[in-house]
């Protein structure tokens, strides 16, 4: 394995160590919660400015809506290792996004387990997706995009979406 010398991603990794204590392997799901948006909240840079946001419930599922509504819509789920993360912890990501690209971004929600287990997440990023008006890409991070993909495969194989049964 390479060893890491980057100053920059070295001190980003002692950040991250450093927000978890040593038993966090051990500690329960709403405790890593903690520990996540603790450390999240070490690297948040903030929204750019005059970026319009608003939180509203898409199909019943929390959402957090960044940027005027625009043609195509960037939908957005969160990583996390399906246990952690939130609106929060992926707000600056979203709003860079739709800063960056000039799209409306829809950050998702979904829930969490082990309190929910599978596939109720995809249900929630399925039907947020099934409710918007437009064109849109599902895009998001670590655990996120296999909300996102498998929405889309099971939309493709179905011929449509029916996310009322999950």
């Amino acid at each position: 394995m390479a060893t890491i010398t980057d100053p920059q991603t070295l001190a980003f990794i002692a950040a991250t160590e450093a927000a978890y204590p040593a038993d966090a392997n051990g500690a329960s799901a709403e405790e890593n919660r903690r520990y996540y948006n603790q450390m999240c909240s070490l690297f948040y840079r903030g929204r750019p400015e005059g970026l319009p946001v608003t939180d509203r419930a898409i199909a019943g599922v929390r959402c957090r809506i960044y940027g005027a509504e625009t043609p195509v819509v960037v939908l957005y789920a969160h990583g996390g290792g399906y246990i952690v993360g939130g609106l929060e912890s992926h707000d600056d990501i979203c709003a860079e996004i739709a800063d960056a690209t000039g799209l409306q971004v829809v950050a998702v929600d979904y829930r969490l387990a082990p309190e929910y287990r599978f596939p109720a997440q995809i249900g929630d990023v399925g039907a947020v997706w099934e409710a918007l008006d437009r064109p849109g890409v599902v895009v998001g991070d670590s655990a996120g995009p296999v909300w996102s993909r498998r929405c889309v495969w099971i939309c493709a194989k179905a011929g449509g979406c029916l996310w009322d049964r999950f």
